[in-house]
């Protein structure tokens, strides 16, 4: 009595808890794309990008990489030639000193 069938998301997405509708579906965390009707194009998150699930692959921050698949900003890292903490703005690395990526300071060059 008073209850709506549930309805399941297509293939490599999902849809928020109780819902019953499949236009409230969208493509999980880790993928990116479209849903129309009953058919999905998810795709795996590229490189250098971050997925938290839905329509866009959002690219990592300046001077940022990150693998394919990854869901969080949060895991971006600094690409070597670059510095600073994970998820944020990389700093490029100074003139006269080394950086091996990631959040390691720069070293100064001998």
């Amino acid at each position: 009595r008073g209850q709506t069938a549930c309805s399941s998301c297509p293939a490599s997405t999902t849809g928020p808890r109780g819902s019953t509708s499949s236009t409230n579906c969208f493509c999980a965390p880790g993928t990116f794309g479209t849903i129309t009707g009953s058919t999905s194009e998810c795709g795996t998150c590229p490189e250098a990008h971050y997925c938290p699930g839905g329509p866009v692959a959002v690219p990592c921050p300046e001077g940022g990489w990150s693998p394919a698949g990854t869901v969080g900003v949060g895991n971006c890292v600094c690409m070597p030639g670059w510095y600073g903490a994970n998820g944020l703005p990389c700093t490029l690395c100074p003139i006269g000193h080394s950086c091996e990526g990631g959040s390691q300071a720069p070293s100064p060059c001998p």
